[in-house]
């Protein structure tokens, strides 16, 4: 299964996330947003973990760096970048 796969499937079963200034549609819409912060706080807390693996298997090592670099590219590219 590819990333893009995955994405259209949570997509689908989370929905809409994003506001439109109706208050009926808008409340539907920020519970949906909650549980896509609960997915992603899930996945972050995954790579995290995996980031820090200090054994000496090339293997462990190679997944920890890779982990470790994805979450500097995201706080330099989507949070540090972004504007309110």
């Amino acid at each position: 299964m590819n990333a893009e796969t995955v994405i259209e499937v949570v997509d689908k079963i989370i929905g809409p996330i994003v506001s439109i200034g109706e208050q009926n549609v808008d409340d539907k819409r920020f519970q949906n947003l909650k549980v896509a912060c609960e997915l992603v706080e899930y996945l972050l807390v995954k790579i995290a973990n995996e980031s820090r693996l200090t054994n000496y298997e090339d293997s462990m090592q190679r997944s920890a760096k890779f982990c470790q670099k994805q979450i500097e590219f995201w706080v330099e590219e989507h949070i540090r970048t972004s504007t309110p």
